[in-house]
């Protein structure tokens, strides 16, 4: 059953997780904006700008919840790595960079120390999330090439060694 709708009319929801101590609901938006919710009281804690007229397309919290990653695409496509402080205050990260494609998912490793992201083409880079610096660049596989969208998802395991990627119709 509902327990609780959360928040105003900001536009459409495109992305959502939960801190892991559940004490915050995540959201990303059309309207180019990151809010965090109080998962109790379902106050608005803050608001975390992205892209001017970009949508907020998904985000990722690490599984120790100190960072968190979020792609928008508008004008410009690309993502940005957030350090998650005390009290749920952010401050914004090094790591803003542009793909040649835009993103359709990311994901942080447990410890937050990697981060993976795909394009449209079904490319998946790997990279440094505190520096950015890529690692590893990865191109579909034969069979996943050629749909619109065809990443869907991206997981890490909970040691971080094994990254799992949904191609549409392959994993």
């Amino acid at each position: 059953s509902l327990v609780r709708r959360l928040g105003g009319w900001f536009g459409e929801v495109r992305s959502v997780t939960i801190a892991p101590r559940g004490t915050t609901i995540i959201s990303g938006y059309d309207d180019g904006k990151v809010r965090l919710w109080h998962t109790r009281t379902g106050k608005l804690q803050r608001v975390i700008p992205q892209y001017p007229g970009g949508a907020v397309t998904c985000l990722s919290l690490s599984r120790n919840g100190q960072r968190l990653a979020t792609s928008s695409c508008g004008s410009t496509c690309g993502f940005q790595v957030w350090e998650i402080g005390s009290r749920g205050s952010t401050q914004q990260r090094m790591i803003q960079m542009i793909e040649e494609a835009p993103t359709t998912s990311v994901a942080l490793s447990a410890d937050g120390t990697l981060l993976a992201s795909t394009n449209r083409e079904g490319v998946v880079y790997l990279r440094s999330a505190g520096t950015g610096l890529l690692l590893q660049t990865l191109p579909a596989p034969p069979g996943a090439q050629g749909f619109w969208w065809p990443q869907s998802d991206l997981a890490f395991s909970p040691d971080s060694k094994v990254l799992a990627v949904n191609y549409h119709n392959i994993i």
